[in-house]
């Protein structure tokens, strides 16, 4: 029998929450950090990021992670022109790599427009990356896939072709960008 545990189960719905909250909260939270007057929904934003995320990653342990987008945040720093971008924009990035590599086109095209009205990156352009081809995306995947890398904690075996292929498909397909 494969359940899951009691802490996973936890780590699951908090989860669900985190993207419930921070879906609904965002736009109005940045609105309130550019004008400077604090209202409720930074707060949920900011609890949601703080204490639920706490959650998800605690109960989770290393399956409640954002596993693949931490990874390629990682295999990102191989290329320095990504240096530049912040860290919740290169796992913004990643969380869509994740996404291909596990086949949820649907969950992607229910995020993108959140992204897009975020100006989250949805393209390596956006990390300041201005030679997008396969030896950039080569280097990247094979950070991204170290044996030590939380990627593997995705379901099948995870390869720097795989990592490559769903970069690929992301630009390509989101973005229009064709990679040589």
């Amino acid at each position: 029998m494969n359940t899951k545990s009691a802490a996973l189960e936890i780590s699951y719905h908090a989860a669900k929450l985190c993207k419930e909250n921070l879906l609904e909260h965002s736009e109005h939270a940045i609105e309130a950090v550019k004008s400077g007057v604090l209202n409720d929904d930074f707060i949920k934003v900011a609890e949601t990021i703080i204490m639920i995320g706490g959650m998800v990653g605690g109960f989770g342990d290393h399956y409640g992670r954002v596993a693949g987008a931490h990874a390629i945040h990682n295999g990102l720093t191989a290329l320095e022109e990504t240096h530049q971008a912040l860290h919740g924009d290169k796992v913004a990035y990643g969380i869509l790599v994740q996404l291909i590599l596990e086949d949820k086109w649907k969950e992607i095209d229910e995020i993108l427009p959140f992204y897009q009205k975020l100006h989250l990156p949805n393209s390596l352009k956006y990390l300041g990356v201005q030679t997008i081809d396969e030896e950039n995306l080569i280097q990247v995947a094979e950070k991204a896939v170290k044996p030590e890398e939380s990627i593997h904690v995705l379901p099948g075996a995870i390869t720097s072709d795989s990592v490559v292929q769903a970069m690929i498909q992301l630009e390509e397909k989101v973005n229009g960008v064709t990679v040589s």
